[in-house]
């Protein structure tokens, strides 16, 4: 339930804070702490936000790839599993 509720903030922050201008394509980054956790993000893009999860032992690098290509149509969400990245 707690990673639902940080989920759901990170999507929040993506819609509604201003991003950083790299090469053309737009990308924030940071950190959001909780009483139990400390998730990282990444979020690159504009419009519809479409969050991705990694599996196993990755971490947001595991999607770099398909960030470049969703990006272009999409805000792109990327977090970091606790525990992992």
């Amino acid at each position: 339930m707690k990673l639902a509720a940080c989920i759901c903030y990170l999507l929040a922050i993506s819609i509604f804070t201003g991003c950083t201008q790299d090469k053309g394509i737009t990308k924030d980054t940071g950190y959001i702490t909780t009483k139990d956790a400390r998730i990282y993000y990444e979020s690159t893009g504009q419009g519809d936000p479409l969050l991705l999860l990694h599996a196993g032992f990755q971490d947001v690098a595991m999607w770099n790839t398909q960030v470049a290509e969703f990006s272009k149509h999409y805000r792109v969400i990327t977090i970091d599993i606790p525990g992992h990245g």
